[in-house]
């Protein structure tokens, strides 16, 4: 793990959270970052971020000092800190040893590759010792090798269900950006032919689930085929395709 990259990208949330926080949640999360003392701040941090409040060191040191842990009695207040004046005092060490706020995008890529070397490590000590202890058969081994790997390659996509305390903080980064462009364009999907659907929902997005729902014989087949149909000559650099289950 690198304490260097892990202390600058915190420190550098604290001296300017509007800017570095999207960019710390958007390839982040607690469990990133090695130090205990670390992931707890940075746990801190997101649920901050997600509540939209004010992230710096006085609201931070405060939440840290409240932070409610849930447990089999329900939740109860853990601190991160033994006491307010060494919460205060890691806080403002974290701020002074960051050494450029503007690389703060490389500090976030070390993070990333330690943790994912992390992972390598301990799916390669698992394997060793399975293929000691001889109780799995080398198919077995191979295919829980291949399991893992692909796991880890594949964690920052979907897999199944996920808490949506766990997206509310990429969808707020999606709308900030839209915010932060005034004609959208640059956040926009690829055009429906209706400019006034495409005002509410920004046009027709990757990974978008769209439903159209009405009664029998309301038009829905011949909405859908004229938005195919839009797309497909707005859009002549992209394929289109409908599959027809009636």
């Amino acid at each position: 793990y690198s304490l260097d990259a892990e202390q600058s990208v915190l420190g550098a949330i604290l001296l300017d959270s509007a800017a570095n926080m999207p960019k710390a949640t958007a390839k982040l999360t607690a469990e990133h970052f090695y130090v205990q003392l670390h992931s707890d701040i940075f746990a801190v941090m997101s649920q901050m971020f997600a509540r939209s409040e004010i992230i710096d060191i006085v609201t931070v040191l405060e939440n840290c000092l409240n932070r409610a842990e849930s447990g089999k009695d329900g939740y109860k207040k853990k601190s991160v800190f033994e006491s307010p004046e060494e919460g205060r005092t890691y806080l403002v060490k974290l701020m002074e040893t960051v050494p450029s706020i503007s690389s703060i995008d490389r500090y976030i890529e070390i993070i990333e590759e330690r943790y994912t070397r992390r992972q390598l490590i301990t799916i390669a000590e698992e394997i060793l010792d399975n293929a000691n202890n001889g109780a799995d058969s080398t198919s077995s081994l191979l295919e829980l090798a291949e399991k893992r790997i692909y796991e880890v390659r594949n964690e920052n996509q979907v897999r199944g269900l996920t808490k949506i305390n766990g997206i509310v903080v990429s969808i707020l980064n999606e709308l900030s950006e839209m915010c932060s462009n005034p004609d959208k364009q640059g956040q926009r999907g690829l055009k429906s032919g209706f400019p006034t659907l495409d005002k509410y929902i920004y046009g027709l997005n990757g990974s978008d689930l769209l439903i159209i729902a009405a009664r029998p014989g309301m038009g829905k087949t011949s909405f859908a085929m004229n938005i195919a149909t839009n797309v497909a000559k707005y859009h002549p650099e992209k394929a289109v395709c409908v599959f027809n289950l009636e």
